[in-house]
């Protein structure tokens, strides 16, 4: 009376997207190849009991489904995680994990991008202001007259006015995030390879990445500033 357990994509927000199916007979897929990851002893209610731990998480809902990030082999390697702790082997999932890791890349580089060319902005309008010069200051103490992007000049104006080597900086800062993340991604991926049994890789490279964007957006930013 062996159950297959699975997890698949609907419209309906807040219901679970796990289900099960006779063994090898899920009519959602195209079977492959059967993968015996391990075994554990345990009663049936314990089994079922994690089973419904995971089915019932805000994480495994229907519309949190993506072919990508969060697909059916995602579930499965949680799930192997939960009753055994161990993790389905990464070939299963390589290729989703591949472009979802350069997905990732590509969404904290931007985000990490907009946040350093604001800053750049308005580092460069701040010294234009700075830069303003009285052009005809009377031994009096007259009124001296400001250059056009000074105070007469409106703040949209100013705003909207291009820094120089703004270019240049972006170029910087998008080549530099780049080569240090794929550089220590690289590392991490070798890491997670030697983590000792019963440590979980997939957390440990959840932590590890947030550092590898942290140390690239430094470097990123360290190498712009100076272009």
């Amino acid at each position: 009376d062996g159950r297959e357990w699975a997890y698949g994509s609907h419209d309906c927000p807040g219901k679970s997207g796990v289900y099960s199916t006779r063994p090898e007979e899920n009519d959602q897929y195209t079977f492959y190849q059967r993968v015996v990851v391990g075994n554990m002893r345990a009663p049936r209610e314990e089994v079922l009991r994690r089973i419904r731990k995971i089915a019932r998480s805000e994480k495994w809902t229907g519309v949190n489904y993506d072919m990508i990030e969060l697909n059916c082999n995602h579930f499965v390697s949680d799930l192997c995680w939960e009753l055994m702790r161990r993790r389905s082997p990464a070939w299963i999932n390589g290729t989703a994990e591949t472009i979802g890791l350069a997905r990732r890349r590509s969404r904290v580089e931007a985000s990490a991008l907009d946040a350093a060319l604001a800053a750049y902005h308005e580092a460069m309008l701040a010294d234009a202001a700075g830069a303003v010069a009285c052009n005809g200051v009377t031994p009096e103490g007259g009124a001296c007259q400001l250059n056009e992007l000074g105070a007469e000049g409106t703040q949209l104006e100013r705003q909207s006015a291009r820094p120089p080597g703004l270019q240049a900086f972006q170029d910087a800062f998008s080549a530099t995030f780049r080569m240090s993340w794929d550089r220590n991604v690289a590392e991490l991926q070798a890491d997670a390879e030697r983590r000792p049994e019963g440590e979980d890789p997939d957390a440990h490279r959840e932590r590890a990445l947030q550092g590898v964007a942290d140390v690239a957006n430094r470097h990123a930013l360290a190498t712009a500033t100076v272009v």
